[in-house]
């Protein structure tokens, strides 16, 4: 006698409760019974019998965990687990003993539930139905741990990969989480916060689009504190997306730490990705380098990369550089509100580092909403401590406007990578923005910053002049942009001469330095920084007071006139045979009292306050 058995897909949902570490299938697949032992009493769910016995519902399934015994238990796979065709969560906490994070910084969460792949280049988990939640499980070994194929609408949530439960390392991995698009890996609340470590080359990577990835400790401990990754000549790019993804966010919780990487912090390779709040290079405490890779960010076009604190790179903090095709070829990042290399370790900056590099066009780096002169505020980048601030190759209309650049061992700003490239006449040499010229800085007064001189370029156009204070300059004579005084706009005339003789409110204190920039308003251009000129101390204003002592109308002779200063000083003027008198080279703006001294006549003396030349300041005898 033959039996047939069939089943079909159920439609409820349902909670199955793995109770094994082994890895058995289940027995009858698709009953509703997770069992993988007909011969002992009870149900035997292993986790790949529940994944099996899920994928027959179609509504969302819970695997919970009740493995008997305290402490951690380890489920060793040896292939990879079934395709999850239908929606489930997964979540490690159930598991008796298991707790989540609670730290805003750091990671105190407690596991019980570890899968471990011993199987050679085997997935663990594939998850082709969307709307899956993969929670609270250390997970060790194995290709790529997490694939997200197709449908959207997953969450990976306070999962480990490659650390054991006190954070030191595991079995390595390839890929921590690979994704399809729309997906969300992590989360704004400590408890979602995942540590993606010791693997290569991918902590996370995706070939889609919209992804959200926040609030992610990659390539470190679960501190935060400490590099978790594998040595050279591994590649490690931290994470890698395609396009109108989200890394990090506005809201700080949503900030991933990113450190410790030998290749790429974020790689990010198309259109409309947001990059902001993260930590790259920096340890969770935002004070700590924990850096020494390539480069922080790699982005090609159509980015927007906000406020991220970025670490020193043996390359770059961030490269932007697009291989694309056009139209995407004209297509710029914006960096805006960023801070890179402000946070190292002393040592001096890598031959051939540079804060950012552009290989690309049409980018903009600062801006000028909220500016405000003396300080590194609104869209204000910083670009500090590598070996070039900001260097310019092969391509044009990047602006720079509004960063404070500075500390860097060779020059803020670099066109062509060649140096400094002097001006020339008309502006019509061609490079990298065009090799657009510079200002020039004839002299610079402190108290309320007044700049004089002149600017030569393209006739006719209007241009933006940015200037800055430094407290050094560069060997080089031609130094940086520390701190942004201000800005104004000249228009050239059919000579392409602006002369400019311009008072900031900014105090720049006298034995400082001032640069400045250009950029083209028409193409966008942004030259490199000009000769630093030396601030000067104003020349004290002076006056001079002039009068007649008389008696009886006449002149008298060889009187002395005393003037006596608000500081005690006595100058002495002799009047003349017409008696007349001249004092020269006073201090404006002072109080000074003026007393005659005569043999034969007596003099009331005056008060005066001089803030102009007086003249007839004149004394009668009594």
């Amino acid at each position: 006698m033959a039996f047939l058995f069939t089943f079909s897909t159920q439609t409820f949902a349902a909670t199955i409760v793995v109770n094994l570490t082994t890895d058995q299938s289940d027995f009858f697949i698709g009953d509703g019974l997770c069992d993988s032992n007909q011969v002992t009493s009870g149900n035997q769910c292993t986790l790949r019998a529940a994944i099996q016995e899920a994928s027959f519902t179609t509504d969302l399934d819970n695997i919970n965990f009740a493995i008997p015994g305290t402490g951690l238990q380890t489920i060793v796979l040896n292939s990879g687990l079934p395709s999850i065709t239908n929606p489930v969560v997964i979540d490690g906490y159930t598991q008796p003993g298991a707790s989540p994070n609670t730290l805003p910084v750091g990671n105190n969460a407690v596991f019980s539930i570890e899968i471990r792949q011993n199987g050679i280049g085997v997935n663990t988990f594939v998850i082709s139905g969307g709307n899956s939640t993969l929670r609270g499980l250390l997970l060790n070994g194995g290709n790529t741990v997490i694939t997200f194929n197709t449908n959207g609408g997953n969450h990976v949530e306070g999962c480990w990969f490659g650390l054991n439960p006190d954070g030191t390392a595991n079995i390595s991995i390839r890929i921590g989480v690979q994704s399809s698009g729309n997906n969300v890996i992590g989360g704004l609340m400590p408890e979602v916060r995942n540590v993606i470590s010791n693997f290569s080359p991918y902590g996370i990577i995706s070939n889609g689009s919209n992804e959200i990835i926040q609030n992610n400790y990659i390539g470190t401990d679960p501190t935060g504190t400490q590099k978790r990754t594998l040595p050279r000549p591994a590649i490690v790019v931290g994470i890698h997306v395609v396009s109108s993804s989200t890394i990090g966010g506005a809201n700080p919780s949503a900030r991933n730490v990113i450190a410790g990487l030998e290749s790429q912090g974020i790689l990010a390779l198309g259109l409309g990705n947001t990059i902001q709040n993260n930590y790259i290079g920096i340890a969770a405490d935002g004070m700590t380098p924990l850096s020494g890779g390539r480069t922080g960010i790699h982005a090609r076009y159509g980015s927007t990369i906000i406020s991220n604190l970025i670490g020193r790179f043996n390359e770059y903090g961030i490269n932007l550089e697009n291989a694309a095709a056009p139209p995407e070829q004209m297509l710029g990042n914006i960096l805006r509100g960023n801070s890179i290399g402000m946070i190292n370790d002393g040592s001096p900056a890598p031959i051939g580092s540079r804060g950012i590099n552009i290989f690309n066009s049409n980018n903009i780096i600062g801006g000028t909403t909220g500016l405000t002169s003396g300080s590194c505020t609104g869209e204000c980048n910083v670009i500090a401590n590598y070996n070039k601030g900001i260097v310019i190759t092969n391509a044009k209309n990047n602006q720079i406007l509004g960063n404070s650049i500075h500390s860097n061992a060779d020059i803020g700003i670099d066109l062509d990578n060649d140096g400094v490239t002097p001006n020339d006449v008309g502006d019509i040499d061609i490079g990298a923005n065009d090799l657009q010229n510079f200002p020039f800085i004839d002299t610079v007064t402190s108290g309320s910053t007044r700049v004089t001189g002149r600017f030569f370029s393209t006739a006719n156009r209007t241009f933006r002049l940015e200037f800055f204070n430094n407290p050094t300059v560069d060997a080089s004579g031609y130094g940086e942009g520390q701190i942004y005084i201000g800005a104004i706009n000249v228009t050239t005339g059919a000579n392409g001469r602006a002369d400019f003789d311009n008072t900031f409110t900014y105090n720049s204190p006298a034995g400082s330095f001032v640069t400045s920039t250009a950029t083209d308003l028409t193409t966008l251009n942004t030259s490199e920084f000009s000769f630093a000129i030396q601030v000067l101390a104003p020349t004290a204003a002076t006056v001079s007071v002039s009068g007649r002592v008389t008696a009886r109308g006449r002149g008298i002779s060889n009187a002395a006139v005393h003037l006596t200063s608000q500081s005690g000083e006595i100058l002495t003027s002799r009047t003349n045979r017409l008696g007349y008198y001249t004092f020269t080279d006073l201090a404006a703006g002072e109080t000074y009292i003026f007393n005659v001294f005569s043999k034969r006549y007596q003099f009331n003396p005056q008060v005066v306050n001089l803030t102009e030349d007086l003249a007839e300041l004149d004394f009668s005898a009594q």
